[in-house]
């Protein structure tokens, strides 16, 4: 139970911090700072479910997964169901080997939490 506890408040923690760099900004006004740091928080929150997962109850998961997604605040949660936050990784900025794995991550998110992602083979239909 106590474990259960800590990952609540890990889980809150992280959506607290992705919050504080998102708050009042439209992903289009993120800088790449905020993106990478919104993208780290999201990250931990992700290993932290799967690794609780893994020792536990499967079915545990989805509702650790809710839990998550329902401390994120709006601006945050609109980003990313439409996937505007990642401009910040390419705008002005030189791809790199680190843009490039900080966004695989942040796709790795999306499809982790079950949001909304348009991909290529959408937009082909």
């Amino acid at each position: 139970m106590q474990g259960k506890q800590y990952l609540y408040e890990t889980l809150k923690a992280c959506a607290e911090r992705a919050n504080s760099y998102s708050k009042g900004k439209k992903g289009a006004e993120w800088s790449f700072h905020d993106a990478a740091n919104i993208v780290r928080c999201l990250n931990l929150a992700m290993g932290s479910i799967i690794n609780y997962s893994d020792t536990n109850n499967q079915d545990a998961m989805k509702g650790l997964k809710q839990f998550f997604i329902s401390q994120l605040n709006m601006e945050l949660f609109e980003e990313l169901n439409y996937e505007v936050g990642p401009d910040a990784f390419f705008r002005g900025e030189e791809l790199t080997s680190m843009t490039s794995d900080i966004y695989s991550q942040w796709l790795n998110i999306i499809s982790f939490f079950n949001l909304m992602i348009v991909t290529d083979d959408d937009l082909a239909d």
